[in-house]
């Protein structure tokens, strides 16, 4: 009866642990047939071939011919050819590259209509187990025959008095040197200005030959005394009398006022016929007043006779005054508007300030 027993769990374990152990070694096996498949199949490092082609403008078409070179035992045939943009595209007379010998892959680069930096590349890839994947990588500055920087002037706020400079970076292309009073402006306002320029340096690596790269740094003078307060948009365009250089450059100025008012309505309100009133304004002027406008301080103000105001200065800092405006009710009830024009000499301009002020019956009109 025991051995029957034992027996009987020895089958049961045995019938067990064979199926298992048989098909773990069958996995085992499989597993490593399709790794050393992958492995077989599976490239080795990348070969990369560089060039650079320096300097090239926008939509030019540049030409490099890369020579590969099989080095191995084996037979390389070409497979697949994959590009990072269909600016660039590298093609052979021959599939095959015999084992010891080199085959020439002309490579074509289109630049973009945008000037920058531009790395590209072509994959070639063979057939053929453990052959490199070759990189046919190139790289390029893209350049316009005429370059700023800054690409936009942002100015302001200034004072219309005021004169600001601007450096403007300039990169010429010509196939000869260009010498400086052939770069100029063109319609410009006679608020805007360049200046001449100093040539910082001539490099650059030639696209074709005697294709020159001179570099140039001038400084744009603005000077918006005629503008009124605000901003204002111009588009400059710098030119190089060479044939085919220029350049936009968009310019914003900002300009601020000479003067600025508070309240910017002078409302006195209702004043009784007979009566008067009285209010105060604060002037905040851009620079402050020399002596000769403030010694002429009474005649700088113009105002309507008939409205019967008076002036009274006060200094308040450096570039702050205030003016005491009062104004003598007389005569029927009516609505009184004018401007007070304040004209300083230094600005080339005056300041005009509304009022109104209604005239009610008062004991004055009753005894008319």
């Amino acid at each position: 009866m025991i051995l029957d027993r034992w027996y009987l769990w020895t089958a049961l374990l045995y019938g067990l642990l064979i199926p298992s152990l048989t098909a773990c070694r069958r996995g085992d096996v499989s597993e490593t047939r399709v790794n050393e498949k992958a492995v077989a199949r599976s490239p080795i490092d990348d070969v990369v071939l560089n060039h650079d082609f320096g300097i090239v403008t926008p939509n030019s078409t540049s030409r490099h011919v890369f020579s590969v070179r099989n080095s191995s035992t084996k037979v390389w045939t070409l497979s697949s050819v994959s590009q990072s943009c269909s600016c660039a595209v590298a093609r052979s007379t021959s599939e095959i590259i015999k084992p010891g010998s080199a085959e020439s892959f002309e490579y074509f680069y289109t630049a973009a209509s945008d000037t920058g930096n531009a790395v590209k590349s072509v994959r070639l890839q063979f057939e053929e187990p453990g052959t490199p994947r070759v990189v046919l990588r190139t790289t390029a500055k893209i350049r316009s025959h005429m370059t700023l920087a800054p690409r936009f002037v942002d100015v302001g706020p200034i004072a219309f008095a005021e004169t600001h400079i601007n450096l403007i970076d300039i990169d010429v292309l010509n196939y000869s040197d260009i010498p400086w009073d052939s770069i100029r402006l063109g319609k410009t306002p006679d608020w805007i200005t360049l200046h001449s320029c100093a040539l910082k340096v001539h490099e650059g690596e030639a696209v074709e030959p005697d294709f020159c790269r001179q570099h140039w740094r001038c400084t744009l003078a603005i000077a918006p005394n005629e503008l009124q307060p605000g901003r204002h948009f111009e588009d400059l365009t710098l030119i190089a009398d060479c044939g085919k250089a220029a350049a936009k450059l968009p310019l914003s100025v900002t300009v601020r006022s000479a003067v600025t008012v508070s309240p910017s309505v002078l409302m006195l309100g209702s004043v009784p016929s007979g009566s008067s009133a009285t209010q105060r304004l604060t002037l905040r002027f851009a620079e402050p007043l020399t002596a000769a406008t403030i010694d002429k301080l009474s005649d700088v103000v113009s105002v309507d006779e008939e409205s019967h105001l008076r002036i009274a200065w006060k200094q308040l800092s450096d570039n702050i005054w205030s003016i005491e405006v009062g104004f003598r009710a007389t005569g029927s009830p009516r609505l009184v508007k004018g401007q007070l024009a304040i004209k300083l000499p230094e600005y080339s301009r005056q300041v005009l300030i509304p009022y109104w002020v209604r005239i009610t019956k008062g004991p004055e009109s009753d005894a008319v």
